[in-house]
Parts: structure tokens; sequence; C-alpha cells
């Protein structure tokens, strides 16, 4: 049985320094899911997911990342590869020499630099949201004073900002954010959006370090040639307007084993506003690859 969206499930070490909140269900012995979470969300927003990939016998672990709800907020480490880091040791933890990815929005991101960085480890991934890797060097050489403006920005942001993100939360609610950016708004009443305020609340303080780390990130670590070879589902919702559909025009030049599949009537978070769809397109992904 899950926790509820305020429990908690239990801590597992990744690092010497760092323990991660972890919820898991299904068969130990069961095919190994990870599903990474977006900004700034937690756990629960996989919960469809868990439910549905537990019953056909999955063994699906679905963690906080660093920084957000109940895991561990150090102060620095909010990059991709670091998370990427993370996750490797969360499967050290549970002893899984591989595991399916399956990653929403950074969870995405996260997913792509664990194909990059640790290929050996992933048996297959899912992106939803998540934008394709042949964007990236756009990104990093988009102009150097411009990236190292935004690396500033980011570091102010977070040291001058975080506080006063906190109180905007308090005041706004992230659970409004969440509504603004939804297609299918019935999915999101007011106790679905005040768990997620609620929550982000746990997080505020980092949640700013993302931008900040990220920023960095991509003017060093990403390659301008990024071929991404395993069995992947790229799945990209018609009315998201954070990451429009256009972003997926050319994924097939780096995805060469990748599959693309449009996601009808939904905005920015499609495992919650349309979850049977995203349920059946990744349990037939799972079975046919």
């Amino acid at each position: 049985m899950l926790p509820a969206p305020h429990g908690k499930g239990h801590f597992v070490p990744v690092r010497p320094d760092l323990k991660l909140h972890v919820v898991n269900s299904g068969p130990r012995n069961g095919e190994a899911l990870i599903l990474l979470h977006g900004y700034p969300e937690f756990w629960w927003s996989w919960r469809h997911q868990i439910a549905c990939f537990t019953e056909v016998g999955y063994h699906v672990i679905v963690p906080d990342l660093r920084g957000f709800n109940y895991s561990d907020k150090p102060p620095h480490g909010y990059d991709p590869t670091t998370l990427a880091g993370d996750i490797i040791g969360l499967m050290d933890a549970f002893g899984l020499a591989e595991a399916t990815i399956i990653g929403h929005d950074y969870g995405g991101f996260v997913a792509y630099v664990l194909a990059q960085l640790h290929p050996e480890r992933l048996k297959k991934f899912v992106v939803i949201s998540a934008i394709p890797p042949d964007i990236w060097p756009t990104i990093k050489h988009s102009g150097r004073l411009t990236m190292q403006f935004l690396s500033k920005l980011g570091q102010l942001g977070h040291f001058v900002g975080a506080p006063l993100i906190g109180r905007a939360n308090q005041i706004v609610g992230m659970g409004r954010v969440m509504l603004w950016l939804a297609h299918e708004k019935d999915k999101f009443p007011h106790p679905i959006r005040h768990t997620f305020s609620q929550a982000y609340a746990r997080s505020a303080r980092t949640a700013t370090a993302y931008v900040r780390d990220v920023t960095v990130w991509l003017q060093k670590n990403v390659p301008d040639n990024l071929t991404i070879p395993h069995p992947m589902l790229l799945m990209w919702p018609e009315n998201d307007f954070m990451a429009p559909l256009r972003a997926t025009q050319h994924y097939q030049k780096h995805l060469p084993n990748g599959v693309l599949v449009t996601i009808p009537n939904s905005g920015h978070w499609p495992q919650q506003e349309q979850p049977d769809f995203i349920n059946r397109h990744i349990l037939d992904f799972l079975r046919q690859f």
C-alpha cells in the first residue's frame, strides 16, 4: 500500500552524505522501473503509474530527487551529472545491475544524462516532456556571454530569491502554477493542488539551486554530438506550451531507436492529466522491446 501524499516511504543512502526519500512497490524480483519526477514535483506525481505498473508485476521505485520533499537538501549538486550519479547510487542500494528509467520534465533530462554517462546501467527508458538532446548544443552555443549571464542570474536567484520563493509559494501556491500549465484543469482540484503546494513548501530553498547549477552545467558538459542508442519512448503533450511539440522535430537524428508518441488533450503534467493513455503506451513499449 502506498503512503499518503504527505506520508513517508523510506530513506535510502545513495551516497555517504545523501539519503533520498523513496516510495517503492511491487515484487522485488520484478523488472525494475525507476520513475523520476519533474521540477518542482515529488514522488506523488507518479501515483497513477505506481499503482498500474505494480499491478502487472513490475518493481516500481520512485524517489524524491535531492532537494525535494523529504529527500536530503545539500547546498550543491543539482546539476544533471550529479543527479544521475544519485540514481546510480539508488540502483546500487537496491542491488540493481540495470533498470528502466522513466522521467518527466527535469527527471527526463536526468534520464538522458544517465544514458550518456552510464549506458550499461539502462535497460530502456521513457522520457515525457523533456527536451531531446539535439537541442542541448544549441543552448550551449547560444553565446558565451548569454550563458555566463544566465549562470550569474541563476546564482543570484538562488542566494537572494530562495526565501522570496518560499514566501511566494505561501501566497500564490505552487498548485496554481500547476493549474496554469495544465490543459485538463479538472484533474487538479484544490486538494490536489494543495498537496503539491505543501510538498513544494518543503523544497523552496533548494528548488532555486536547480536553476543555478543547470546553467553552469550546460556550459561545460554538453557534448556536441550526443547519440543515445537505447530503446526509448519519447512522449510529448500536444498542448504543452512550456515545451512545444516542435522541440521533437529532429529527435530521430540523436535517438535512432526512439519512438515518438504525442499525447492528446494534455498540458505539462501528462502522467496526471492522461494517466490511462500514458500507462497503456508505456506498458506496450516495455513489452515490445
